[in-house]
């Protein structure tokens, strides 16, 4: 378990998000329940401050200090408390951030990305992976050249007896909900991050969505179980039941706005958190839920509940937590910590080399245990290739023999059938990319294009000409892919496209007989 724990001076935040459904709050949540833990222990119990403080106007500073025992957050729009967890874990590529973010009153590494680890709602992984491989790969592409390979894949074994999925560790990932149950898929997703053993923070977005009460219940003592490890976790999640609200140890309360309602310690059965609130408007009732008591109460507020909090005396130790922080150093300053990989400037943890050696022998992994594509692609060259080739066979060299052979040409032919092939591969392969493997840095784009092109071109080197067709054929279907990142779209698209390349190329087009914007 030594294993797990952070080194003092890491960033420590834990937040709790539910949604208000038009105006009145279902009080019975013990069912299918969107719920999430976040406790966090150190090796100090140093509590951290998170928390807005205003500058100047419009800009506001958002600074973490060291150690928090776990925090949860409500707030009553969804979305909002999502963006701030989004911008937070520098996942956020549209709109205005304004203000600074800091780590231990520094600014974020260079690799933020890949040393706090983020599960997202949706489980995406590659099917034909097992889930020791899944676990590996991040291991050994977010993890630092320094460590031996030896020691991250005793690590992920660690992880793999932490999440109790030792008896499935050889299994093929498949289909969630088919090959492996939504509650190992949502495990895996967890192991997937905690292999690359992030130092900083671990994000989950509503780790508990699509799960039926007893598999939420068990997720969520699993992450008490990373947290008392000494994983620091923040994570937003929906209506908690009574039984998962006691495994939380803080809340984080924002309300419409990104203001703070409340910020601090639940309590034994939530006292402190309903003494707080039951001190400014009605009592939560025995039989109530403490979840939906404070969300009732921020969906039909008797006060303002952000200027209540600012004058509470509960207030008063984070804002001076938080000042003392940011009155110690200078928060401009270049020290990035203890991470010694920022030194090279670089966000990766590996060289593009080693990126491109694990990525290629995954792909070409997926494509062994996936026969029928390559027997199908390979069926259809034969074909083809005999085809095209007997039919022209010990043709001489006389005009009309010469005019028959331009008709080779109709191997083109097999362009749509290919591209048809390609696509539903290759967006497999992007939405896995995007949806974890770029935002988390475990290698870089340029590997993901390069892979292709020295992983799945095996249409015979000999033959120059068909594999520059064959490259064509494969850049045209993951182009369109990328443009039609559906597959439906995409193979709709296919049919147009390769009408307008036939209907242009050269030898089914003559220059002379080409209209002049179309040479």
């Amino acid at each position: 378990m030594e294993r797990f724990k952070t080194p003092a001076g890491r960033l420590s935040t834990i937040f709790y998000s539910t949604d208000i459904l038009r105006g009145k709050v279902n009080r019975n949540s013990s069912s299918v329940s969107d719920e999430k833990k976040s406790p966090v222990q150190g090796t100090d119990k140093e509590e951290a401050v998170v928390h807005g403080v205003q500058t100047k106007p419009r800009v506001t500073v958002k600074s973490v200090g060291r150690r928090m025992a776990g925090a949860r957050g409500y707030d009553r729009s969804d979305g909002d408390v999502r963006s701030w967890e989004d911008t937070l874990a520098q996942r956020v590529s549209i709109g205005v951030v304004s203000g600074g973010m800091y780590l231990d009153n520094n600014p974020l590494p260079l690799s933020m990305h890949r040393r706090s680890g983020f599960v997202q709602q949706q489980d995406v992984h590659l099917s034909t992976s097992t889930v020791r491989e899944a676990l590996r790969l991040t291991a050994q592409l977010r993890r630092p050249s320094s460590v031996p390979i030896a020691d991250k894949y005793d690590y992920v074994e660690t992880v793999i007896s932490m999440l109790e999925m030792g008896d499935v560790a050889d299994a093929l990932i498949g289909v969630l909900g088919a090959e492996l149950s939504l509650e190992k898929g949502k495990r895996v997703s967890i192991g997937v991050e905690l292999a690359a053993k992030p130092d900083i923070l671990l994000f989950l977005d509503e780790p508990t969505s699509s799960l039926d009460g007893d598999s939420a219940f068990s997720i969520i003592q699993l992450m008490r179980k990373f947290a008392d490890a000494g994983q620091t976790i923040l994570c937003t999640i929906h209506q908690p039941s009574y039984e998962l609200i006691e495994l939380f140890d803080s809340l984080l309360l924002l309300i419409p706005g990104g203001k703070t309602a409340y910020f601090g310690p639940l309590g034994p059965k939530c006292e402190t958190l309903n003494a707080y609130f039951s001190r400014h408007a009605r009592r939560c009732e025995e039989t109530e839920n403490p979840a939906d008591y404070v969300l009732d109460l921020t969906a039909h507020p008797p006060v303002d509940w952000a200027v209540t909090w600012e004058r509470s005396e509960e207030y008063k130790p984070s804002r001076q937590r938080l000042e003392q922080i940011l009155s110690q150093n200078n928060p401009g300053s270049n020290d990035n910590g203890n991470a010694e990989d920022d030194q090279n400037g670089t966000s990766y943890a590996t060289s593009p080399l080693q990126q491109l050696r694990v990525v290629i022998c995954r792909i070409l992994l997926n494509y062994w245990r996936d026969p029928d594509y390559v027997m199908g692609k390979m069926q259809l060259n034969i074909w083809m290739g005999l085809i095209n080739g007997l039919t022209f066979l010990q043709l001489s060299d006389s005009l009309p023999n010469s005019r028959n052979r331009l008709f080779s040409i109709f191997i083109a032919i097999t362009g749509p059938v290919l591209t048809l092939q390609i696509e539903p591969r290759f967006i497999a392969f992007h939405d896995q990319f995007l949806a974890h493997e770029k935002e988390s840095r475990v290698y870089h784009w340029s590997v993901f294009v390069l892979r292709y092109f020295t992983a799945s071109e095996r249409a015979g080197y000999a033959f120059l000409m068909y594999e520059l067709y064959h490259i064509f054929v494969a850049s045209l279907a993951r182009l369109i892919s990328s443009v039609f990142p559906i597959i439906a779209a995409a193979q709709v698209a296919t049919g147009f496209v390769w009408l307008m390349v036939n209907t242009f190329n050269r030898p089914l087009s003559p220059p002379p007989l080409t209209p002049k914007g179309w040479r």
